[in-house]
């Protein structure tokens, strides 16, 4: 069955963004397919990506590329009881098979992952964000080698049931929100600035509650250099807050954005793309 779709970057100059499929299929071995994403290449539809090996599920996966692997993907998977977390690259066919190389990543010790996030840093690279127990960070000098261990931004205490994970940067790739959703339906906000390789984090604060589904962004204006940032929040209630952050003195606006109330269905013009995958026999996905 496949649980879901990745979209990367081309920031990276290697050409169109990787398109990854997310699943786990009829024999519940954990697997991803790379997608070919220039719709006028014919000579291929999809190839295999490795996924830890002897893993039953993916927790979580993220589009990134390191420095000396190129492009591939990051992968958090359970090996029974265990979790594991996983940079694979994409396969080069050698000898008529393809081969992959995969670096593992090291949390800090008694950190349980649950989620995590990739950010665009120098020169197409990446920086990987995870979420449990707390909130890790891997730079890019703690992807150079396998079991380097992430640096702690924030600890169990501070955070705790990390539910959901997003990172935003503005363009210059220095400030630094992270947005976390846990359990409870909290909002928690960090806030860190980017000195040469080093960051500085702000102390976790609590930002809202029973938020329940939220989008966010941070921007530089290319034209004034000034930045942007925006927060957009589905509440428990089932209201819609906006949230903006005044770029002169820092401080954040609400507002509740108004729903138009229908008694009837709307018209609306959508366009959907279908990708079927089908495994070595033909058979398609779930």
């Amino acid at each position: 069955m496949v649980s879901g779709f990745l979209l990367g970057r081309n920031d990276d100059k290697l050409g169109a963004p990787l398109i990854v499929a997310v699943g786990t299929p009829r024999d519940n071995k954990a697997i991803h397919y790379m997608i070919n994403p220039d719709a006028t290449d014919k000579t291929w539809d999809y190839l295999p990506l490795g996924a830890a090996q002897n893993a039953t599920s993916v927790i979580d996966a993220a589009v990134g590329s390191i420095a000396d692997l190129g492009r591939g993907v990051y992968t958090l998977s359970a090996i029974n009881d265990t979790k594991t977390l996983t940079f694979t690259t994409l396969p080069e066919t050698f000898g008529g098979h393809p081969i992959t190389e995969s670096r593992q990543l090291g949390p800090p010790k008694d950190f349980h992952p649950t989620t995590m996030t990739s950010v665009a840093a120098r020169k197409g690279h990446t920086e990987l964000f995870v979420g449990g127990s707390g909130i890790c960070h891997f730079s890019e000098a703690l992807q150079a080698d396998s079991n380097l261990v992430a640096v702690s931004i924030a600890d169990a205490k501070a955070i705790a049931n990390v539910s959901t994970l997003t990172v935003n940067t503005d363009g210059a790739a220095t400030t630094m929100d992270i947005w976390v959703l846990d359990h409870a339906d909290q909002l928690v906000h960090l806030e860190g600035s980017k000195h040469g390789d080093n960051y500085t984090w702000l102390s976790p604060l609590i930002f809202h509650s029973e938020v329940t589904v939220m989008a966010a962004y941070r921007m530089t204006d290319a034209g004034s250099s000034v930045d942007a940032a925006g927060l957009l929040l589905g509440k428990a209630n089932g209201l819609l807050t906006l949230l903006t952050q005044d770029s002169t003195t820092s401080l954040w606006q609400s507002n509740t954005v108004a729903l138009l109330a229908t008694s009837g269905c709307l018209t609306v013009n959508t366009y959907t793309t279908h990708v079927t995958l089908r495994d070595k026999d033909g058979v398609p996905w779930g």
